[in-house]
Order: structure tokens, then sequence, then C-alpha cells
């Protein structure tokens, strides 16, 4: 299996995770709530998380086998 492909994939994820999440940051702030501090929380958690797979998944070629493809989605 090769690791650094999943690794990147996971990166991929936290990253598009974390985007997703600043919509309820933003309308938490707007509407005066008092849980924008979780969302912050939850938003640096998963850009950390992010930073630690783009690190171990550096990729060598761009060539993935099938099984591999099967595995990311």
């Amino acid at each position: 299996m090769n690791y650094p492909v999943i690794y990147y994939m996971l990166s991929r994820l936290m990253v598009a995770m974390s985007v997703t999440l600043l919509i309820p940051f933003f309308m938490a702030i707007q509407l005066n709530e008092n849980n924008e501090l979780d969302f912050l929380a939850a938003i640096l958690c998963s850009l950390s998380l992010a930073v630690f797979f783009s690190n171990r998944g550096k990729i060598t070629t761009n060539d993935i086998s099938i099984r591999e493809g099967i595995a990311i989605t």
C-alpha cells in the first residue's frame, strides 16, 4: 500500500473540511452566538492535521494503481 498517497489525500480532505467549517464560523460571528471559539478550535485542529499529513505524504510520482484509486474513493 502506498502510504504517501493516503497521507496526501487525507491532507486534502482535512483542508476541505476546515474550509467547510468556515461557513458556520462566520455565521456564528454574524449572529452573535457564543460558539465561534468552538468552530475556530475545530478549524485549527483540522488544519494542523492537514499540515501533519501533507508533510508525511510527499508524492514522488503521479501514477497510482487501481487498488489505491478504489481505496481513495
